[in-house]
């Protein structure tokens, strides 16, 4: 005669369905990277002072490469151009605001740099982003 299933592994049956569902689950957001939820942040608006112009090309270097970032997100690859971050992730590419020039960017395969024109309009040597990392000196 057979000994009918305890409470215990019953219980212990739904609890593992249960993990195995909420494993799914977070497997299933996972790969949908949901961007769907990912906000622009505001570009910030012109300055005219010196002092300032350094912290917006610095706010602008971010926003740049948060967006850059939510693209490789999306399409698991950086994109090619700046312009390609238009609509989905940013309302439009700001100009740098001493050189009065687009922003230098390159993207080689699981890498990317963004940099200004001329760093020394900031009074450095270096200005740059590197895969997310702003590298000032």
């Amino acid at each position: 005669m057979k000994s009918p299933i305890s409470v215990k592994k019953i219980i212990l049956i739904i609890f593992a369905l249960f993990v195995v569902s909420a494993l799914c689950y977070v497997a299933y957001l996972y790969q949908e990277g949901d961007v769907e939820n990912y906000t622009a942040p505001p570009l910030p608006e012109p300055v005219k002072k010196e002092a300032q112009v350094k912290e917006q090309v610095l706010q602008e270097l971010q926003v740049l490469s948060q967006a850059i970032d939510a693209y490789y997100v999306k399409n698991m690859e950086y994109p090619a151009t700046l312009e390609a971050l238009v609509g989905d992730f940013l309302p439009q590419i700001p100009q740098e605001t001493a050189a009065g020039k687009t922003y230098i960017y390159k993207a080689t395969g699981d890498d990317y740099t963004l940099s200004v024109n001329d760093p020394k309009i900031y009074n450095m040597r270096k200005l740059y982003v590197e895969n997310g990392n702003i590298i000032q000196e």
